[in-house]
Protein backbone atom coordinates (compact mmCIF):
# COMPACT_ATOMS: atom_id res chain seq x y z
CA UNK A 1 0.00 0.00 0.00
CA UNK A 2 2.88 2.48 0.70
CA UNK A 3 3.12 2.88 -3.82
CA UNK A 4 -0.58 3.59 -3.67
CA UNK A 5 -1.80 6.78 -1.22
CA UNK A 6 -4.74 7.42 -2.79
CA UNK A 7 -5.82 3.72 -3.31
CA UNK A 8 -5.09 3.43 0.22
CA UNK A 9 -6.67 6.91 0.89
CA UNK A 10 -9.67 5.46 -1.02
CA UNK A 11 -9.87 2.61 0.80
CA UNK A 12 -9.77 4.42 4.45
CA UNK A 13 -12.81 6.39 2.66
CA UNK A 14 -15.09 4.19 1.86
CA UNK A 15 -14.83 1.75 4.69
CA UNK A 16 -15.56 4.91 6.80
CA UNK A 17 -18.94 5.41 4.69
CA UNK A 18 -19.36 1.57 4.76
CA UNK A 19 -19.95 1.99 8.68
CA UNK A 20 -22.44 4.22 8.53
CA UNK A 21 -24.48 2.53 6.66
CA UNK A 22 -26.80 0.88 8.71
CA UNK A 23 -27.98 -2.58 7.39
CA UNK A 24 -30.81 -4.76 9.45
CA UNK A 25 -27.88 -6.67 11.22
CA UNK A 26 -25.00 -4.43 11.46
CA UNK A 27 -23.42 -2.53 8.85
CA UNK A 28 -21.54 -3.87 5.49
CA UNK A 29 -17.81 -4.32 7.36
CA UNK A 30 -19.18 -6.63 9.38
CA UNK A 31 -19.75 -9.12 6.44
CA UNK A 32 -16.17 -8.14 4.77
CA UNK A 33 -14.29 -11.33 4.79
CA UNK A 34 -10.97 -10.83 2.77
CA UNK A 35 -10.12 -7.51 0.96
CA UNK A 36 -9.31 -8.22 -3.01
CA UNK A 37 -5.41 -6.56 -2.95
CA UNK A 38 -5.03 -6.17 -6.96
CA UNK A 39 -4.92 -4.19 -9.51
CA UNK A 40 -8.77 -3.50 -8.41
CA UNK A 41 -8.21 -1.34 -5.58
CA UNK A 42 -8.21 1.65 -7.14
CA UNK A 43 -8.34 5.32 -6.25
CA UNK A 44 -12.28 4.79 -6.24
CA UNK A 45 -13.10 2.05 -5.60
CA UNK A 46 -12.42 -1.92 -4.22
CA UNK A 47 -13.46 -4.98 -4.19
CA UNK A 48 -13.69 -7.88 -0.85
CA UNK A 49 -14.98 -11.00 -0.48
CA UNK A 50 -18.20 -11.29 1.82
CA UNK A 51 -20.16 -13.24 3.74
CA UNK A 52 -23.13 -14.48 2.10
CA UNK A 53 -25.41 -13.00 4.31
CA UNK A 54 -24.44 -9.88 3.43
CA UNK A 55 -27.10 -10.32 -0.10
CA UNK A 56 -29.57 -10.83 1.92
CA UNK A 57 -29.28 -8.11 4.34
CA UNK A 58 -28.86 -5.61 1.41
CA UNK A 59 -32.28 -7.04 -0.30
CA UNK A 60 -33.75 -6.31 2.89
CA UNK A 61 -32.32 -2.79 3.10
CA UNK A 62 -33.36 -2.53 -0.56
CA UNK A 63 -37.10 -2.86 0.52
CA UNK A 64 -36.64 -0.38 3.23
CA UNK A 65 -35.48 1.58 0.12
CA UNK A 66 -32.05 2.32 1.82
CA UNK A 67 -30.62 0.67 -1.66
CA UNK A 68 -31.54 0.30 -4.94
CA UNK A 69 -31.01 -1.84 -7.74
CA UNK A 70 -28.85 -0.71 -10.57
CA UNK A 71 -30.02 -1.94 -13.85
CA UNK A 72 -27.36 -3.04 -16.44
CA UNK A 73 -25.22 -4.00 -14.06
CA UNK A 74 -22.89 -6.13 -16.07
CA UNK A 75 -22.47 -3.95 -18.48
CA UNK A 76 -20.87 -1.44 -15.76
CA UNK A 77 -19.03 -4.22 -13.76
CA UNK A 78 -18.96 -7.19 -15.82
CA UNK A 79 -19.68 -11.01 -14.09
CA UNK A 80 -21.57 -8.83 -12.18
CA UNK A 81 -25.35 -10.84 -11.64
CA UNK A 82 -26.87 -7.90 -9.93
CA UNK A 83 -26.02 -4.49 -7.94
CA UNK A 84 -27.39 -2.21 -5.58
CA UNK A 85 -26.93 1.46 -4.64
CA UNK A 86 -26.85 2.49 -1.32
CA UNK A 87 -28.55 6.02 -1.49
CA UNK A 88 -27.96 7.65 2.20
CA UNK A 89 -25.17 9.64 0.69
CA UNK A 90 -25.54 12.23 -2.38
CA UNK A 91 -22.68 12.90 -4.16
CA UNK A 92 -21.57 9.11 -3.50
CA UNK A 93 -22.59 5.70 -3.04
CA UNK A 94 -21.67 2.33 -1.97
CA UNK A 95 -22.32 -0.47 -4.13
CA UNK A 96 -22.78 -4.03 -3.53
CA UNK A 97 -22.46 -6.86 -6.70
CA UNK A 98 -23.29 -10.21 -6.75
CA UNK A 99 -21.28 -12.40 -9.16
CA UNK A 100 -22.92 -15.74 -10.33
Amino acid sequence: MDARPLSLAALLNISTAMKEIHLPEGNPLDYLRELKRDDSLAQDRFFAYCDPKLMEQVRTAAAQKLFVPETGSNFFHPGAAASWKQVQFGEANVQRFDQP
